[in-house]
């Protein structure tokens, strides 16, 4: 249609690069800018592909039921992202966005053997990474070290 694709991304990007805005996002999403979604998903940011991800969870049935179309495609795009993550997320919401009206738990009660075969394959890739240090998440009432950042 008319909207060029330059504005979809700068609507995406201005209303998916906060956290938890996927919500407030999906109220005032339109066709429009599902398709453009649809034509440009592998050149948004990681955390943007995710949050355009989201966002389709909280899309109303009636939006799901009438942009069938640009759901599945954006879905299908996310199947291969090159993420992990987003490939599982993908899969976690499939079954519940263009299935046969399944709620979320029976999808992914239905889907066990595919969310095992994911986090499997998730393990073994971080298997080489660092392990990370949990005292970075401890909260200390001490002073920060002189000339560490506030």
């Amino acid at each position: 249609r008319g909207l060029p694709m330059a504005s979809a991304n700068a609507w995406i990007a201005a209303h998916l690069s906060q956290p938890w805005s996927a919500a407030t996002a999906a109220a005032e999403i339109t066709p429009e800018l599902l398709e453009q979604a649809v034509a440009s998903f592998d050149s948004l940011d990681l955390s943007l592909r995710q949050g355009l991800l989201l966002m389709l969870a909280h899309l109303p049935k009636r939006t799901v039921a009438s942009e069938h179309q640009s759901v599945s495609a954006i879905l299908d795009a996310a199947a291969q992202d090159e993420s992990d993550a987003t490939r599982f997320l993908c899969a976690l919401l499939r079954p519940c966005l263009t299935g046969d009206g399944a709620d979320a738990e029976a999808a992914v009660e239905a889907m066990g053997p595919a969310v095992q075969g994911q986090l499997e394959g998730m393990l073994e890739t971080a298997r080489g990474r660092a392990p990370l240090d949990p005292s970075v998440f401890a909260y200390s009432a001490q002073p920060a070290p002189e000339g560490a950042p506030a």
